[in-house]
C-alpha cells in the first residue's frame, strides 16, 4: 500500500475542512498529500480554452494551491496537480497513476434541507473509481478520534473485500478493528451460525496480529450503525458497494447512502475485487484457512 493520500481540492469551504482530515490521516500513516486541482473544462466551456489560455489558469491555480499548501501543510510532504477536465474523470485517472491508499472528498451541506448531501463529483468518485474513497461530512473535524477501524458487515450480502481492507488498514494504521453486524433473524439456525462466523472473523483478525471487538444488535439497521458509529469515533466506517451484475457496475445502496450521507465521521466507500487478478495490485487478500467465507 503506497504512503499517499489523493485530496481533490476547489478552494471552497468544504475542501479547507478536507485539509484538517488529510493532515490527520498523513500524520499518522506518514503518507505524502497529493493535493488536485481541476479546472472544469467540459460542454460549451470547453470551446473557450486554447492553449494561452489553460497554461494562465493552471499557472494561476498552482501558484495559489502551493500559497495554501505552504501554509496549511508545514512539516508534511505534499505534492501539487493541476489538470484540466471533468473533475471526476480527472479524479480517477490521477488516482490510476499514483495509486493512493485512498482519495479523500467531502459530502455537500444543503442548509435549506438541514441535511448533508452526496455532490456529483463525491458520487462520480465513489462509483467508478477502483481507489477506496473516504467521505467527509461537512465541517466535522478530527477531535477525540480513536484509534479504531468500524466495519458494518451484513452477513446476508458479500463482506470479503470489506472485511480484508478492514485488516489491511487496520495494519496500515495500526489500529484496532471494531465488528458490528445487525442481527433481526430470529431462527435458532441463523444466531448459530452467525455466532460460527463471527468466532472464525475474530481468529482470523487477531492471527493478522490485530485487535478486535465484536458486536451485535437487532433493530434498525442504518440507525444501529449511525449511532455505534457516534460511540467509537472511528478513523471511519468501511462500508462496500454493490455489483450491479448485467449492467457491469457498482451502485450506493440505500443503506449505503444513508451511512455515507448522515454519519458524523468519516466513511470510506470500497468495491468488490479480483485478488486473482494479476493487474490487482492494492490488496494482498487475506488467507482464509478457517473458510469464514
Amino acid at each position: 500500500m503506497h504512503n499517499r493520500l489523493l485530496v481533490p481540492f476547489d478552494f471552497q469551504e468544504q475542501s479547507k475542512i478536507n485539509i484538517e482530515w488529510a493532515k490527520f490521516y498523513a500524520e499518522k500513516t506518514n503518507s505524502e498529500i497529493f493535493l488536485l486541482n481541476v479546472i472544469e473544462k467540459a460542454g460549451f466551456l470547453a470551446e473557450l480554452f486554447d492553449e494561452d489560455i489553460e497554461q494562465k489558469l493552471k499557472e494561476k491555480a498552482y501558484t495559489k494551491l502551493q500559497g495554501f499548501a505552504q501554509q496549511e501543510l508545514k512539516n508534511l510532504k505534499y505534492n501539487i496537480q493541476i489538470r484540466t477536465g471533468k473533475v471526476y474523470e480527472q479524479i480517477e485517472k490521477f488516482a490510476d497513476e499514483i495509486k493512493p491508499w485512498a482519495i479523500l472528498m467531502g459530502r455537500d451541506e444543503n442548509p435549506s434541507l438541514k441535511k448533508h448531501i452526496l455532490g456529483s463529483n463525491t458520487l462520480h468518485t465513489i462509483s467508478e473509481t477502483d481507489i477506496p474513497v473516504i467521505s467527509v461530512r461537512g465541517a466535522s473535524l478530527p477531535v477525540d478520534i480513536s484509534n479504531t477501524i468500524f466495519v458494518p458487515i451484513d452477513f446476508k450480502k458479500q463482506f470479503k473485500e470489506q472485511l480484508t481492507a478492514a485488516i489491511e488498514y487496520a495494519k496500515f494504521f495500526s489500529a484496532k478493528i471494531f465488528i458490528f453486524t445487525v442481527n433481526n433473524d430470529e431462527s435458532a439456525a441463523w444466531k448459530t451460525n452467525l455466532l460460527l462466523a463471527l468466532n472464525k472473523i475474530r481468529k482470523v483478525i487477531k492471527s493478522n496480529g490485530i485487535d478486535v471487538e465484536i458486536h451485535t444488535e437487532t433493530g434498525d439497521i442504518v440507525k444501529n450503525i449511525l449511532t455505534y458509529i457516534d460511540k467509537q469515533k472511528p478513523l471511519f466506517t468501511i462500508i462496500m458497494l454493490r455489483d450491479e451484475g448485467i449492467f457491469k457496475g457498482y451502485f450506493i445502496g440505500s443503506v449505503a447512502k444513508n451511512i455515507i450521507e448522515n454519519a458524523t465521521y468519516p466513511v470510506m466507500s470500497i468495491k468488490p475485487w479480483d485478488i486473482q487478478h494479476d493487474d490487482y495490485t492494492f490488496f494482498k487478500g487475506i488467507i482464509d484457512p478457517l473458510n469464514v467465507f
